[in-house]
């Protein structure tokens, strides 16, 4: 990606929220300013409904007052972005039926972050592991860690664990094995049930001449899929275990384990979404590109972006939030203001 400057706003989620203007952090104040910018930033170009909104800034019975809220919440953030930047590199646009914030995509730290990811691809080992790392240099934290009300973060999640596997694997090919086993044994005790990590902690170990630990990564992986799920491993990850078992002199070279030969076991994994009040209008959303499951009879549709339960993935890997109960006369949703 080219360098540009840092000049205007700077919006990031990777993280606790955070609006930077000229590289110089701004305070947002109030969770409740905090949950609708976090909102907009989400969902930067589109436009968020007013009744999605107040659907997220309480998740009870909102008050008679939420939408007269809500628009001193966008006045109160337009003023704020327009006296740090007059220039004007983004801005919070009234757009029937609601607001959205009109930002170029650079200026979004989880777009960088995709577009890295994106650029590694098909690139040299040793520049993926660079593009990849910078990447995983953006994020700062749990995904809007200062944002009450559990946002669900499965797209940028799985984004992070992706360029960290892809990272790992470029390093891999680069032979840096006996380097990765620490960081891979800590990765997998944080997602024991990643199978690509479990493959990759067996390929470091066997080529850095630990033969026997490899074989016990492998068993210890079987015995918790087969104990906690009832399931086998996947066909790749059998596939390298014979690998092993038989010496095969194709895994040390770099690059992955052949090709499984192997059927797959089919699976879906499904998240429960939030059901929206009876009589309430609109669509749902969730994390920009990620669609939840719909049956065959019903089209999919966008998850609301908060939820009360946080994925297991980001619990493992990042500190967890504390809680942010709040008065029931003030909104109980992800951003009751204080």
């Amino acid at each position: 990606m080219a360098d540009r400057s840092r000049s205007g706003l700077e919006f990031g989620v990777l993280g606790p929220l955070q609006v930077l203007a000229d590289g110089r952090q701004l305070v947002i104040g109030r969770k409740g300013m905090r949950g609708l910018l976090a909102m907009l930033v989400l969902e930067a170009n589109r436009v968020v409904p007013i009744d999605e909104i107040v659907d997220c800034l309480w998740e009870d019975e909102p008050p008679a007052t939420a939408r007269t809220i809500v628009h001193g919440y966008v006045s109160r953030l337009r003023r704020m972005l327009e006296q740090a930047d007059p220039a004007g590199s983004a801005r919070i646009l009234t757009t029937p039926p609601g607001y959205q914030l009109a930002v170029d995509p650079w200026r979004l730290d989880f777009h960088r972050a995709r577009r890295l990811v994106a650029g590694a691809r098909g690139k040299p080992a040793a520049i993926r592991a660079q593009l990849l790392r910078e990447s995983l240099g953006l994020w700062r934290g749990p995904v809007l860690a200062d944002v009450p009300g559990e946002p669900i973060t499965t797209d940028l999640d799985e984004l992070r664990l992706a360029a960290l596997e892809e990272r790992i694997e470029a390093e891999l090919e680069l032979g840096r094995h006996l380097e990765l086993v620490g960081e891979l044994r800590q990765l997998v005790g944080e997602f024991p049930f990643r199978e690509r990590f479990v493959g990759q902690i067996m390929r470091a170990l066997y080529r850095s001449g630990q033969r026997a630990d490899a074989l016990e990564a492998y068993q210890r992986f079987h015995r918790r899929v087969v104990d906690e799920l009832g399931i086998d491993p996947g066909p790749e990850l059998r596939v390298l275990h014979e690998q092993v078992l038989r010496d095969d002199p194709a895994l040390r070279a770099g690059g992955p384990a052949e090709p499984a030969t192997l059927p797959p076991r089919p699976g879906v994994v499904c998240r429960r979404r939030r059901r929206r009040p009876a009589g309430s209008s609109g669509g749902t959303r969730s994390w920009p590109g990620w669609t939840g499951c719909a049956t065959a009879a019903t089209p999919a549709r966008r998850p609301s972006p908060w939820s009360t339960a946080r994925p297991a993935s980001a619990r493992a890997s990042w500190p967890s939030r504390g809680a942010t109960g709040a008065p029931s006369s003030s909104p109980t949703g992800c951003c009751s203001p204080r």
